[in-house]
């Protein structure tokens, strides 16, 4: 029995896993939290290093975020 490989369309259809970077875990993509709460919620806004590579920007995002 042989079986033959995907093709590249047919493995995009089969990824339908979509993290929620608004109201999910951390993740370094993403530009908005709002930690299930709406936009007219919110009070103060942060900004942060958007690449994450300042270890310190990343220590005291993850610190706001637990």
């Amino acid at each position: 029995m042989t079986s033959v490989p995907l093709s590249w369309s047919e493995l995009e259809a089969l990824d339908t896993f979509q993290v929620d970077t608004i109201n999910g875990p951390t993740n370094a993509q993403a530009r908005l939290r709002l930690f299930g709460q709406t936009e007219s919620d919110v009070r103060v806004t942060l900004y942060r290093d958007n690449h994450a590579w300042c270890p310190y920007c990343q220590k005291v995002w993850l610190w706001l975020e637990e």
